[in-house]
């Protein structure tokens, strides 16, 4: 019998039909783009009035998070970080920029919230001209980079990123991404994870892809909580564009073509379940290097760069119902439309 290899993304095409259209209802319109740009160039030129002369710092703007890692959707807010050129205690740069904003007579930047002791300190900002919601916070470098390493996974296939955002709208819907449960992001190490485990996703952080004399340590200062600085080394390093990319693209391509997004789904679904590996393995969920959980540890995860973060440790006394994966599995082959 002949190989078909058209016949068979014909059949993936019927399966994942109901996905697609899932896909086009809440992706961002052109009109929300648009909206999107004119609140950022907005922001940045407000800012510019401001007095920053206590930092003694230079100052740029990045904007960062699922609005440019590639899983965004039309609900997405926006993510700004201030970036300076020397340390500053994040949550006094924050207060002061409080104190700034609140004392320009303006209706068009309302301050709605200052979580001050998160892990990392942020201000919630709503524009009221755009209806836009703004996540402001300082020094986030990890931030910006991992929206980097995210886009450049999104990019590796189409399957890739529609899985992921697929997966954020079903956890938004089982309630189980919350303040106090998952986070988007820990969702998105989830399925990233999954598809290295499972489908040979490349690491993109494997050290043997970084050319010998590439210098890629950044150095990390930062207020944790209020009650501790924190330093530390990292390597930023990961693939993102050239020869090496593609070549990497090329290959997952030839494993993505032989599956459908709903068998991915199905397949990611059965791998966090009670019985699936992705909770039970010794290992600590991760994209990069392994490391292994600590004794009687269940839930771990290891973020990309972050060596103080576990996006999932919140989830250990909330997470209760694991089963909400095993449902998953069932439903996707019974009800698929009305999970997301």
């Amino acid at each position: 019998m002949l190989f078909n290899s058209n016949s068979i993304q014909g059949r993936q095409q019927d399966q994942d039909e109901v996905f697609i259209e899932i896909l086009k209802k809440n992706e961002m319109s052109e009109e929300d783009k648009k909206k999107f740009q004119r609140s950022i160039k907005s922001l940045i030129l407000f800012l510019k009035q401001l007095d920053y002369d206590p930092f003694k710092s230079e100052i740029e703007f990045c904007i960062f998070g699922s609005q440019l890692n590639g899983f965004g959707t039309k609900e997405s807010d926006v993510d700004f970080t201030f970036i300076t050129n020397s340390f500053v205690d994040e949550r006094i740069a924050l207060k002061y920029i409080q104190q700034e904003i609140n004392s320009v007579d303006q209706r068009k930047f309302k301050i709605k919230e200052f979580i001050e002791f998160a892990r990392i300190a942020v201000m919630k900002i709503a524009d009221e001209s755009n209806k836009i919601e703004i996540d402001m916070c300082f020094n986030n470098l990890l931030g910006v980079i991992n929206t980097k390493l995210l886009y450049a996974y999104a990019n590796l296939h189409k399957k890739v990123q529609q899985g992921g955002v697929l997966l954020k709208l079903w956890g938004k819907q089982q309630k189980i991404i919350n303040k106090n449960c998952f986070s988007s992001y820990a969702i998105l190490i989830m399925w990233l994870h999954f598809l290295q485990e499972k489908y040979q996703m490349p690491n993109l952080q494997n050290k043997q892809y970084k050319p010998p004399k590439l210098k890629s340590i950044l150095s990390i200062k930062r207020n944790i909580e209020g009650r501790r600085i924190s330093s530390f080394d990292v390597d930023v390093f990961f693939v993102y564009n050239g020869e090496k990319y593609n070549q990497l693209k090329d290959q997952f391509e030839k494993r993505m073509s032989q599956v459908s997004l709903k068998q991915l789904l199905k397949d990611f679904f059965k791998y966090y379940s009670d019985q699936g590996e992705g909770f039970n393995q010794k290992y600590k969920i991760s994209i990069n290097e392994k490391q292994l959980k600590e004794e009687g540890e269940k839930y771990s995860m290891c973020d990309p760069f972050d060596q103080e973060h576990d996006p999932i440790k919140k989830i250990r006394n909330n997470f209760k119902d694991q089963s909400v994966f095993n449902k998953a599995a069932k439903s996707i082959e019974e009800n698929a439309q009305n999970m997301f």
